[in-house]
């Protein structure tokens, strides 16, 4: 079943590959990881002709849809810390 717990999860597995490739998962706090790898994605929208904001917008609406299917996923992991220091 898809719920956040499991969307939180593919979030992670999102973020790990990029972030483990650039160092960023070992070195930088979790939130920092995320920013990056966002702009990442930022990039990757302005190669498929799509404007971030608004792509990044609608993932924000989307993400808040899926508050239908349960509660938010558990806070289990601290955006100061790496998530190396935490996986």
């Amino acid at each position: 079943m898809m719920d956040n717990e499991r969307r939180a999860d593919l979030g992670l597995m999102a973020v790990k590959p990029p972030a483990r490739e650039t160092n960023v998962w070992n070195v930088e706090a979790a939130e920092t990881t995320i920013t990056d790898v966002l702009a990442y994605i930022a990039h990757l929208c302005d190669r498929c002709g799509l404007d971030p904001t608004e792509t990044f917008d609608s993932g924000l609406r989307s993400y808040e849809g899926d508050f239908e299917d349960g509660p938010r996923a558990a806070h289990t992991l601290s955006h100061i810390g790496s998530f190396a220091e935490q996986t």
